[in-house]
This record gives C-alpha cells, structure tokens and sequence, in this order.
C-alpha cells in the first residue's frame, strides 16, 4: 500500500467535520468482478523443512518448469495440505491489493482451502 498526504477542500457548510479532522481515502486503481483470488498469506507461505519432515513427507522441490517462473513477480506458489502432505501449486497472478491478490492462471480454483500458517506443538 502506498500512502500519501493531501489536503481535500470538501463542504463543510453544516459544521459536521471538526477542523483538522483526518480521514483515510482509498482511491481504486484496479477492479476486476468473477476472479478466482488468494489471501497474500497464502502467496508468503512456504513450509519450512522441519514442518516437511513433521508431516512426514520428503522435501519438496519446487521446479520453475512447472509454470511458475521464479524470477518473475506475477508468478508463484500456493500450497494446498491434502492427504497430510503441502502440496505445491504454482499460479501466476494479476492484481493485489493489502489482503487479496488475483489469480490469473494455475490450478487454484473457487472454494480451495490453502494453507497461509503451519507451526509445530510445542515440546
């Protein structure tokens, strides 16, 4: 999110905003209606390699053939836990905003659970 500081001259003939009053104003830069999108958490997740071990399951190694380009910043992974394993899915994306960003390829679909924390029990 980029912040700015400006001054707004709007009516305040009925005395209803106190002098020196501030507000927050969102300006929409992007909009896009019937897309399928994913919390930011869900894009900075990745599991660690003792939360890999714990699930029992052998590293995973994510591979940039896959469809996400690793240098590329509209491209990334998601994960998914299914049958007690992270599985890995690679999307590309579009527009974000503070919470959500824009899937425009890859397998995410409607209504998929991903996984935006994991952490092991305490000993």
């Amino acid at each position: 999110m980029i912040s700015y500081t400006a001054v707004v001259d709007v009516d305040n003939s009925d005395r209803s905003i106190a002098p020196g009053s501030t507000a927050i104003v969102t300006l929409p830069t992007a909009r896009r209606d019937d897309v399928v999108r994913v919390p930011n958490a869900a894009l900075a997740f990745k599991p660690s390699a003792d939360i890999i071990k714990a699930s029992g399951q052998d590293p995973v190694k994510l591979d940039a053939g896959d469809g996400a380009d690793a240098g590329s910043e509209s491209s990334g992974y998601v994960w998914k836990y299914a049958a007690g394993k992270f599985v890995p899915i690679a999307v590309e994306v579009g527009a974000s905003d503070e919470r959500w960003t824009e899937v425009t390829g890859g397998g995410v679909e409607p209504g998929d659970e991903l996984v935006t924390q994991a952490s092991l029990p305490r000993r």
